[in-house]
């Protein structure tokens, strides 16, 4: 009886927006040997005298063919086969020989082949760990081959792990262990589980070959010796350390191994002094103790590790060589230069940590010193390690001596998409695009700009970091073009032509020197817009930490109550008092206008938005081609009676909230006035929380609460995110327990609440020579707040009825929403008036599967915030501001904050708010969380490490600030991909 072997297509492909790169997994090559894996199987194959072999798949099989022309093939469609066991059902074994089953991402070595089956189905795993990932093979006997195929069928299986499912009375199933024999190219065991043998292992077969850092000298004993003799050891250690201190690291046999790092499981106690043996012996059984938590059993092979404590440290920290959610190619640095400690990094409790991305192409001059001298040690362990992906923890002293305290393999579980060089050309091809424009704008004033994800129109919170092309294309096109700029040329702003928003290969960035020109009152000459431009851009350099605040800290927008904070800027920004005049004699002339005729403008843009609102509906289609024109009508419409308005009243609302913020800092009222002010103006989402206490009071029906709101959704212009008519039972039956009731469903005036202050702002008003008083600026306020969220409310209508015509048209065609998302509004728009016959469908799945590619680049590479040259797209330190999101998951659920560790709380289902990324809470993850949101805590702490590893959505480090609003919200949605984090309720 002959053997055969079928190796099935497995692991995630190689894919390339050059589909000339792009490759199934089999044809990844292994580095050191250069050689692709399905050539290791089928040497390995051979070498055992097996050469009737077929490869099983689907994924440019042409490729591997042409690779290997001696195989068989067998060619599959997705229709043919969804599973590895539908695929293995298109092998007819009409002679019923032994059947080798093969993954085709696994390297397997000869040796594989010499293990005894005992004449059972026999399943091959390449570690202890019983999982589908760790399965490299199977193999039936000839004689079971028919049983076998008859079980798997009737028990509907899908992958070749699930036959551990199929009861031992029905057929006899064996397991061998190919440990060193076999393992996926993706996790490199089979030549890091040589090295990577634990914490102390590893550092000691790494010393001889670093040059640039000091592993320093240690001291190692089992659990089991420690038992037998724990006074001998406490001896050496005083003898090897006389009086000084040491720290006592944990050493397990689980840990820090290809599979699983299991960082911060276990305890690791620093400034244990040695000449008190209490003290040493106490630190000791401490760190076994930690060994037993969890459930785990301590184990007599577990050990303790003993090393000199480093002193006068200058900077600590941990660098990663890949960034963890995506495994793209970056060295991830958090660094740590305040606290004079080694554990703060990993510990994620202190706020005082710099972030640092640098992808691995960097030709950059570092900012800090320390930044160089931690890469260059990262790039020597990748030519040492086997592996790229080293998770490094070090420490520096004050002689600039470099300490490897831990290495570790980096637990990575979403594997690359694309390869390291593609990811890295492309980001050549962004700093490429971004020198042209950082060139002077003949139709912009100022020499200089940056480009921000968070100033002026905010394009990170509305359609997020990494946008799909629908969503980016109609927020650009109903905004970014042209309406944004129009809004504010109509109250008298200056007129300009330019784009605000531009894409970087997909990534949304406001082009700053583009908001400050189209700010500036009409009438300034041009020296002027030049200078102010040119401060306001090194201003926001200076101080990154504004990129969100520049209407109100950095640019002059209207002329308000503290203007000495104003003119302090202007005397910076001009060197003529004459400018500085004219400057403040023109933002006085634009804020009188304004003021004077803001009543006819609020009442222009109420009729614009009541014509919106009455006309929506009318966008009916009956055929694709109306579809689209109806589509083509309809955003033209929102824009000039949706956008448009409302970006007029969002400017108006801005200068509302200027004077609010000027009367807090000049002590007319105070935070908490102001704030209660603000609470008091009636809104939509005032409204909509009375409303939903009626509903719950069952004095509204649910098809009144869906007539009025169920055009919102999450993600307001991605098609693939619900609305609330199509999800009620999510976005409002569920939030309708427990709300708070808020100050303007109590019915108090907002204006009574300023009554004490008017005579006060009354002579302010005057001083500013403004032609209104202090009751006209409480219903400037008041009305412009209002009307602000009344004009967005409108006009999401609209985007919602865009969004619905665009799915109805799909369906004519075929397309789904998440295909749909894949589409610019402009491919959808040009079938107005061309033809869709078959071709130009097809054309539409070339389309999409192309903005698939280049979606999912996207996400394979991080961009800085702010971005003030084109080489921080290299090399750029993460704000304080920002959370390390982790993972690319999302959830929506309901928040559960934990004050201490020991805190008991229902966790099932919810996003645990915790202060700090401490360790302490590892207990957490036994629960089910549905994400992980800290106050402080850098990209490589231990929860963050943690929470990648579960594959758990968290926002680690979100700054204290944010922490404060999130632990107390009642749902929140935290989309890791896009680096989301919103209170929803």
């Amino acid at each position: 009886m002959t053997t055969k072997a079928i190796i099935i297509e497995a692991g995630q492909h190689t894919r390339s927006l050059d589909t000339r790169s792009s490759h199934p997994k089999a044809l990844d090559v292994e580095k050191h040997s250069n050689k692709p894996v399905l050539e290791w199987i089928v040497s390995s194959l051979r070498q055992h005298h097996i050469h009737d072999i077929t490869y099983i798949g689907n994924y440019h099989i042409e490729k591997v063919i042409q690779k290997f022309p001696k195989i068989n093939y067998i060619y599959y469609t997705p229709q043919d086969a969804k599973n590895e066991i539908e695929a293995l059902k298109l092998f007819e074994n009409s002679q019923n020989d032994n059947i080798f089953v093969i993954r085709s991402d696994m390297i397997i070595l000869p040796s594989a082949f010499n293990l005894d089956t005992e004449n059972k189905i026999c399943l091959f795993y390449t570690s202890p760990i019983v999982t589908h990932e760790n399965l490299a093979m199977l193999y039936v006997p000839s004689d079971q081959y028919q049983q076998f195929s008859q079980i798997t069928n009737n028990n509907k299986m899908s992958s070749l792990h699930e036959i551990n499912n199929i009861p031992q009375d029905s057929i006899l199933i064996s397991h061998k262990i190919l440990e060193k024999n076999a393992a996926s190219i993706s996790n490199r065991l089979l030549l890091s589980q040589v090295v990577f043998q634990g914490k102390g292992k590893t550092l000691e077969n790494m010393a001889p070959l670093l040059q640039k850092s000091i592993v320093l000298e240690q001291i190692r004993f089992s659990y089991q010796a420690w038992s037998e003799n724990p006074n001998k050891i406490i001896e050496n250690i005083q003898k090897k350390y006389p009086c000084t201190n040491v720290v006592v690291r944990s050493n397990t046999s689980t840990e820090d191994n290809i599979e699983s790092s299991h960082a911060g499981a276990f305890l690791s106690i620093l400034d244990v002094f040695t000449k008190d043996s209490d003290t040493v012996q106490y630190a000791i059984e401490q760190v076994i103790e930690s060994y037993s938590k969890n459930d785990r059993i301590c184990l007599p092979q577990d050990e303790i590790l003993v090393q000199a404590q480093v002193e006068n440290i200058k900077a600590s920290g941990v660098i990663l060589t890949r960034e963890p959610r995506t495994g793209s190619p970056y060295f991830v640095l958090s660094l740590d230069t305040k606290s004079g400690r080694s554990d703060l990094v990993t510990a994620g409790s202190t706020e005082h940590i710099e972030n640092y991305y640098i992808a691995w192409k960097s030709q950059n001059s570092f900012c800090n010193p320390y930044v160089e001298q931690i890469t260059e040690v990262a790039k020597e362990l990748l030519t040492i390690a086997p592996i790229d992906s080293l998770d490094i923890e070090f420490c520096i002293d004050a002689e600039n001596k470099i300490y490897l305290l831990q290495v570790r393999p980096l637990i990575i579980k979403n594997k690359p998409t694309f390869q390291d060089s593609e990811i890295l050309d492309n980001l050549v091809e962004i700093k490429n695009l971004l020198h042209a424009k950082f060139e002077k704008n003949p139709y912009l004033s100022g020499h200089h700009t940056v480009f921000g994800i968070m100033p002026d129109w905010n394009p990170a919170e509305m359609i997020g970091l990494t946008p799909k092309p629908l969503a980016f294309s109609l927020y650009q096109k109903l905004i970014g073009n042209q309406a944004w700029a129009l809004a504010r040329s109509v109250l008298g702003y200056k007129e300009i032509d330019e784009p605000l928003i531009h894409s970087f290969d997909g990534a949304p960035y406001i082009d700053v020197r583009a908001s400050i020109n189209s700010l500036l009152p009409r009438d300034l000459t041009a020296h002027i817009e030049t200078a102010w431009n040119d401060w306001c851009i090194e201003q926001l350099r200076e101080n990154p930490f504004l990129h969100d605040k520049v209407e109100f800290d950095i640019y002059i927008t209207c002329l308000s109550p503290n203007w000495s904070k104003y003119e302090a800027r202007l005397n910076k920004a001009l060197t003529d008092k004459k400018d500085v005049l004219h400057f403040h004699n023109e933002v006085h002339r634009l804020t009188n206008h304004i003021f004077k005729n803001y009543q006819s403008i609020l009442e222009t843009q109420s009729l614009k938005l009541q014509a919106l609102s009455n006309n929506i509906e009318k966008y009916i289609s009956s055929s694709t081609h109306t579809h689209c024109g109806n589509i083509r009508k309809l955003i033209n419409h929102i824009i000039s009676d949706g956008i448009v308005p409302f970006a007029i009243l969002a400017r108006l609302a801005f200068i509302s909230m200027s004077y609010l913020k000027d009367f807090v800092e000049l002590k007319v009222f105070d935070e908490t006035t102001k704030n209660n002010f603000l609470n008091a103006i009636p809104t939509i989402a005032s409204k909509l929380t009375n409303d939903l206490r009626l509903f719950q009071k069952k004095k509204i029906s649910l098809e009144s609460l869906l007539s009025d709101y169920g055009h919102l959704r999450p993600n307001s212009y991605e098609i693939t995110s619900d609305n609330y008519a199509a999800n009620p039972n999510l976005y409002l039956q569920s939030h309708t327990n427990g709300m708070h009731e808020s100050i303007s469903s109590s019915n108090i005036d907002g204006k009574n609440i300023l009554e004490p202050y008017l005579s006060t702002i009354d002579v302010l008003l005057s001083d500013l020579r403004l032609e209104i008083n202090a009751s006209q600026l409480i219903h400037f306020i008041t009305s412009t707040i209002t009307m602000r969220e009344y004009a967005k409310f409108e006009f999401m209508k609209g985007v919602n009825k865009i969004l619905t015509l665009i799915e109805a048209w799909g369906s004519t065609i075929g397309l789904n929403k998440e295909q749909l998302s894949y589409l610019h509004i402009d491919d959808i728009l040009r079938f107005e008036t061309d033809s869709l016959p078959t071709a130009n469908v097809n054309h539409l799945n070339k389309t999409i599967s192309f903005h698939k590619k280049k979606h999912s680049m996207l996400c394979s590479y991080l961009l800085p915030e702010l971005i003030t040259k084109p080489e921080d797209v290299f090399l750029f330190k993460l704000g304080a501001w920002k959370p390390n999101f982790v993972t690319l998951n999302t959830v929506i659920a309901d928040v559960v904050y934990l004050k201490d560790s020991d805190s008991i709380s229902e966790l099932k289902n919810k996003i645990v708010c915790i202060e700090a990324a401490d360790p302490g809470y590892d207990w957490i993850f036994n629960h089910n969380i549905a994400g992980l949101v800290t106050a402080f805590g850098g990209v490589a702490s231990h929860m963050a490490i943690r929470a990648a590893e579960f594959n758990l959505p968290a926002a680690i480090g979100c700054g204290i600030e944010k922490f404060n609003e999130v632990k107390n919200a009642k749902k929140l949605h935290l989309n890791c991909a896009d680096q989301i984090l919103k209170v929803i309720k």
